[in-house]
């Protein structure tokens, strides 16, 4: 132990390796008689020096100190307050749709004027009433306002088609067959009157219309109405054959030939059988019911006439066919009809003609004669 001292190991570390030789081996095997030890024992002890004298390492106790997590204070967003710019819709020029809206009604209401308009009047009534609704839809400001002009292009150039495939003879459409377009006309109508409230143009549209009326009347050669603005009835008793006509046909003649009944009333009855350009009418009769369309093919508007229109004829006694013809000579211009009796029990022919043809005189002749 001394000499471990000694030797300069510390009595800690001399303790250690005595203690831990003789606990392994006996005091006769670390020294022997010679005073020295085996190979194998200097071995181990010189490993039990090494262990002895390694410093124990011991491993502090780590103290971790405590994570103190710092409160995360988040930042309270303000919003700021979002201030939406009032929009200023730029306010609409009506000036020029104002204007060609009011021509619109001014044309509506001249059209409500007419009574029985001529043929070549009521054309260009439409006409011009179609360029005046095309105008206010290329002057809408917006394609909101284009709407109600184009419901009532529509419905005018279906009023239009029907009454031309007429020859504009407004007597001879049926009302079911205009009545759908009507409705339009007269919504649409009100609500432009409603409309032009605003536009405060100060134009007079009562003067106006009467004045574009007046136009459309001297295009059509005048307002329809009887000749001479009166009436007469003219009547066949041995014939049983009767009608109105104008009062200035004051000639009459009748005969009956191969069965058939004749009754001519005009200016000038006797020349009216060979002549075109006289006004007048004649009537034909027969007792039994024969394909009519025969008999027009044989008239002499047919022959000599070109044919404007064929359309269907009911007057409620009498059921056929109208023709319209124009190009007679001079002007002239015809209406023929041929129909059979509902009851079956004839056939009449009625041929008109006028130097210039009077939808008054042709209404009066359709809605009255009797044969």
């Amino acid at each position: 132990m001394e000499q471990l001292t000694d030797s300069g190991l510390s009595t800690e570390t001399a303790t250690c390796i005595v203690d831990e030789s003789l606990r392994r081996f006996e005091p006769g095997e670390l020294v022997n008689t010679s005073g020295q030890a085996s190979d194998e024992v200097n071995a181990a002890v010189g490993e039990i020096v090494i262990e002895c004298s390694t410093p124990e390492t011991t491993i502090p106790a780590t103290t971790i100190a405590p994570t103190t997590i710092p409160e995360t204070t988040v930042p309270q967003t303000t919003v700021p307050e979002t201030t939406v710019p009032e929009t200023t819709v730029p306010e609409l020029d009506l000036t020029a749709f104002c204007a060609t809206s009011e021509d619109v009604y001014i044309a509506l209401l001249a059209g409500e004027s007419f009574e029985t308009p001529a043929p070549a009047t009521a054309e260009a009534y439409f006409a011009e009433l179609i360029d005046r609704i095309e105008l206010a839809i290329v002057t809408a400001p917006s394609s909101d306002f284009t709407v109600q002009p184009n419901e009532l292009l529509a419905a005018i150039q279906g009023l239009d088609e029907v009454l031309a495939a007429n020859g504009y003879d407004r007597t001879l459409v049926p009302e079911e067959e205009i009545a759908d377009e009507g409705d339009v006309v007269n919504s649409v109508k009100a609500d432009l009157e409603f409309f032009l409230e605003d536009c405060d143009t100060g134009t007079d549209v009562d003067a106006e219309a009467s004045a574009l009326a007046e136009q459309l009347i001297s295009l059509g050669g005048g307002e329809v109405s009887p000749v001479d603005g009166d009436t007469r009835s003219a009547e066949s008793v041995d014939l049983f054959i009767n009608s109105d006509v104008p009062a200035a046909w004051t000639s009459e003649f009748s005969e009956t030939v191969d069965g058939r009944r004749i009754f001519i009333v005009a200016i000038d009855a006797e020349a009216f059988k060979s002549r075109r350009c006289l006004d007048g009418v004649r009537f034909s009769g027969l007792d039994t019911t024969v394909d009519f369309l025969p008999l027009m093919d044989e008239t002499d508007a047919a022959r000599e006439c070109t044919l404007l229109v064929e359309e269907d004829y009911d007057d409620g006694l009498y059921v056929g066919k109208l023709r319209r013809y124009e190009g007679c000579g001079e002007g002239t211009e015809a209406v023929v009809i041929g129909a059979n009796d509902i009851d079956g029990e004839g056939t009449v022919l009625v041929e008109l003609q006028m130097v210039e043809l009077d939808e008054a005189v042709v209404t009066m002749i359709t809605e009255s004669f009797v044969v």
